[in-house]
């Protein structure tokens, strides 16, 4: 949890440039392509022109997802 996300209106542009990379480093989009990213590289994200229809599984919800992806409520291991 050492991350914290950060929420900006849906019209909202955000640029994010490079001033330095370490080697190999990749950007990842919602797990799924992935770009090399080089020094000097400018990312822009900002809302796409078209809408996207969302699925959602009636067995499971979005806050247990959470939950297990997190381990929340889970009996702590202790190292012995």
């Amino acid at each position: 949890l050492a991350f914290r996300p950060v929420v900006f209106g849906s019209r909202s542009t955000v640029v994010v440039s490079t001033k330095r990379v370490n080697a190999g480093t990749t950007l990842v989009c919602d797990g799924q392509g992935s770009t090399r990213i080089e020094a000097g590289d400018s990312i822009v994200i900002r809302r796409a022109d078209h809408d996207v229809l969302i699925v959602e599984n009636p067995d499971t919800g979005q806050w247990r997802s959470l939950a297990e992806k997190l381990g929340w409520a889970k009996t702590p291991r202790y190292q012995r």
